[in-house]
């Protein structure tokens, strides 16, 4: 299983519910940490529901304003708390921190927690208090795995945008990841990251002066690669449009000329160009998101009907 880690923006949320609905997360299991409350995180949760499918959420946010939000906001915080209670696909997930009573709201649910070497010591005193379903520890270390209980997830965090778009010009290639090739192997039940978005949180919000649109593919040796195509410097300053379709464009010419796997989100995109719309670029995040888990979904589904074969 694939677990990507969202951070429970809108658009994020968006592709995860998109997905589920036309049923094409059948091997993927989102993560969401939830930064801020929203109609968005209420609907999705409940989409995840309806579909009868899995899903990790993160009860102890470190990043955002949800704890804030729950705190002043007594109707969002009710119907939240109440959709999350009635979740029987939910499993709660916690990060390091000093609370635990949060676990005491989850006595018949499954629960994850997440290593980390520096916090082993918190980790260490939840696993006193109630032992995990699930450990999202970080890859690289084969120690961790003698410290962990519960089912092992791998969690990557290689991967690194850029602070600025226009940086992605001096690399318009990287490395994601290869774990979907080897977590059998190494005794996981699935592997999770932070998707194109990596693990760096920020609002964002501000005018682009180069529009970055990001696509992921499977290489010649079928590791996960993403690349970049960014806007060439031809554009006013409040053009986003424009730089938008130069981006897009070359996307496009990409893709087909490499023959990346036939995806919901690329086909959008195609579509976006041939007729010539900007839909601005939160949406293109959804597109790129939605790509980037169905083609792992598709990979993982292609590799387990072969799987039995191989046992064989």
């Amino acid at each position: 299983m694939y677990y990507p880690i969202l951070r429970g923006r809108q658009n994020e949320l968006l592709a995860i519910r998109e997905l589920v609905q036309s049923d094409k997360l059948t091997h993927v299991v989102p993560v969401i940490e939830p930064v801020k409350s929203s109609s968005t995180l209420l609907t999705t949760i409940q989409a995840l529901e309806a579909c009868k499918h899995t899903f990790v959420i993160v009860a102890n946010p470190t990043i955002g304003s949800l704890a804030n939000d729950l705190d002043h906001d007594a109707v969002f915080s009710e119907r939240y708390e109440r959709i999350l209670r009635s979740s029987s696909d939910a499993v709660f997930a916690f990060r390091p921190n000093k609370a635990t009573t949060p676990i005491v709201d989850a006595p018949n649910r499954k629960i994850a927690y997440f290593y980390e070497k520096e916090h082993e010591a918190w980790y260490l005193e939840m696993c006193k208090y109630r032992q995990p379903d699930y450990t999202f520890i970080p890859t690289g270390d084969s120690r961790r795995r003698r410290r962990i209980s519960g089912e092992a997830i791998s969690l990557e965090t290689k991967y690194e945008p850029r602070k600025k778009n226009a940086d992605y010009r001096y690399s318009d290639d990287d490395f994601l990841t290869e774990e979907h090739l080897f977590f059998r192997d190494e005794g996981f039940i699935g592997f999770a990251d932070y998707s194109i978005i990596g693990d760096d949180y920020n609002e964002g919000g501000f005018m682009p002066q180069v529009v970055a649109l990001h696509l992921t593919y499977f290489s010649s040796t079928n590791e996960v690669r993403i690349r970049h195509f960014i806007s060439e410097d031809d554009y006013a300053e409040k053009d986003i449009a424009g730089k938008f379709h130069d981006a897009l464009s070359k996307l496009v010419l990409w893709a087909k000329k490499n023959e990346v796997h036939s995806t919901e989100g690329l086909k959008e995109y195609f579509s976006i160009y041939d007729s010539d719309r900007f839909p601005g670029l939160g949406y293109a995040k959804k597109l790129s998101l939605k790509h980037h888990m169905e083609m792992m979904n598709s990979y993982l589904e292609e590799s387990d009907e072969l799987l039995p074969q191989v046992l064989q």
